[in-house]
């Protein structure tokens, strides 16, 4: 099933809910991207994700597949932004920013690695 994005304006980079990311990530229908740094990462991360700091994407972004939805992840939305608009470029079809990043994420409830 696709990625349901939330609305935005014509342009803007795709976000999904942290509901959203969750059923994507329950059903591992997607590649569940983490782009915080090695110490935000290991405070708590969501299990089963991608660890992939944003300033490593460009040289990483060739253990990512593209016939794959992605879903970027940070601490608070900003920086899962920058990736998706990043992957967006390189040509991935299936992309979102998770809004309110790993915060929403821990507030909606749903498990997290320490």
């Amino acid at each position: 099933m696709p990625l349901q994005t939330l609305p935005n304006q014509p342009g803007d980079t795709p976000e999904v809910s942290a509901p959203e990311a969750h059923r994507v990530w329950a059903e591992t229908s997607a590649q569940m991207v983490d782009v915080r740094e090695q110490k935000e990462w290991d405070e708590a991360h969501i299990p089963n994700t991608i660890f992939i700091p944003l300033g490593q994407l460009m040289a990483r972004v060739g253990e990512l597949d593209k016939s794959r939805p992605v879903v970027t992840i940070c601490r608070s939305g900003m920086r899962s932004l920058n990736a998706a608009e990043f992957l967006i470029a390189q040509g991935f079809t299936e992309v979102a920013s998770m809004q309110g990043g790993i915060i929403a994420w821990h507030q909606s409830g749903y498990e997290l690695e320490r």
